[in-house]
This record gives structure tokens, C-alpha cells and sequence, in this order.
């Protein structure tokens, strides 16, 4: 988002609306590379005429939706729910002004090993799940593999507590911001930067 700012916007309707406001990012690491920043955290505090153009189709996130302070466990479930930048889950419709994109839903336990320095990540401010790269889904129960996950940064991490249970929907928290994959023997997680380092 940072470096993209200019060509970043909402969809509403038919149109696209940039995001007016003012930008706060994690700076840039030493070498300039945005892959080596393991905060990877942006937002921008919309302006007010801004925010009511997007509230006529979408709506914001509330603090009862956040949950600060989360300690990691093995309790509940944690969800993730983005959209990958790839051919199969976003399209453009051949000849007509149409982009079709398909969210990715993926749950799983937390990794509760997982070795968050080894990786340039800190435990206290980073969450870590289960992700091996198969899934498997309710069109296809056979284990597959999943989409490439290029494009899923951004997305949100909630925890589900109650889960299986019918509150699993009312009772979800956003925990994280989905920031990387890693795919390494016995560290095989997707990592967010924890929902408390924005607010």
C-alpha cells in the first residue's frame, strides 16, 4: 500500500475510489526491499467525505470486532479470508468491464513451535497457523493443493473460540494482519502481524 498508494482504491458500484486521507506505514528495512519488512503493517485514516462514499456499500469494522491482547493457543480455530492475486480465484472477464474474484477461506489451529526469530518475526507480535499448502474444501474433499498465496497480504486473521459452534460468526475477533508465507520443514505457517501494532 505504501508504495502503491496512487493506483490503491475501493470499488463501489462501478466505480473506484481512492483512498483521500492521510498514510501511516512501517518504514522501509536498510536494503529498501519491502519482502525483507516483517511488519509489512499500512493504513490510511480516511477523510470523512471518503468514508461516506465507501459506507454507501460497505461497512467498517468496530472495536468490539477487534480482540486486543490475544494469546495464542490451541483452543479455537483461526481464519483467514483474502483474496489471491491469481487466475483461478480472480478474473477478468474477457471483453466486458468485469473483474470476478473468489475469496480464499482457510482455517486451522495455531503452530504453537513455530520459531518466530528464525524467521525475523517476534513471538509477541506475530501469529503463526498451520499451513501446509493442501487443503481441503467442500467442492473438493479429497486433499489438493491450494491456491498460490501471492496476493493474500492484507488480508485479516480472526480467531474463532466457540468454533464448530452455531456463535462461531457473532463470537469472531480479528486478531492479525496476514503479512507472509512460510514453507520450510516443521515451519510450515502463513504469519500475521498482530491486530494490536495498528491500533
Amino acid at each position: 500500500l505504501a508504495e502503491h498508494s496512487d493506483t490503491t482504491y475501493a470499488v463501489i458500484g462501478n466505480d473506484g475510489v481512492y483512498l483521500g486521507g492521510l498514510m501511516y506505514f512501517v518504514a522501509l528495512p536498510m536494503d529498501k526491499n519491502r519482502n525483507a519488512d516483517k511488519v509489512d503493517l499500512a493504513f490510511v485514516r480516511l477523510d470523512p467525505s471518503t468514508a461516506e462514499i465507501i459506507k454507501k456499500q460497505h461497512s467498517f469494522l468496530t472495536v468490539e470486532d477487534l480482540q486486543l491482547g490475544h494469546q495464542v493457543n490451541n483452543k479455537g480455530q483461526y481464519l483467514l479470508f483474502g483474496y489471491p492475486a491469481t487466475k483461478t480465484r480472480t478474473k477478468k472477464v474477457y471483453q466486458e468491464d468485469l473483474i470476478i474474484a473468489a475469496p480464499f477461506i482457510y482455517n486451522a489451529k495455531a503452530h504453537l513451535n513455530f520459531r518466530y526469530e528464525k524467521f525475523g518475526f517476534k513471538k509477541f507480535s506475530h501469529i503463526a497457523i498451520n499451513f501446509s499448502g493442501e487443503i481441503i474444501t467442500n467442492v473438493n474433499k479429497n486433499s489438493h493443493l491450494a491456491p498460490n498465496m501471492k496476493g493474500i497480504s492484507g488480508s485479516g486473521l480472526w480467531y474463532l473460540p466457540t468454533f464448530p459452534s452455531s456463535e462461531v460468526i457473532t463470537q469472531r475477533k480479528l486478531v492479525g494482519i496476514v503479512i507472509e508465507r512460510i514453507n520450510e520443514l516443521e515451519n510450515k505457517v502463513i504469519v500475521s502481524t498482530s491486530i494490536d501494532l495498528i491500533t
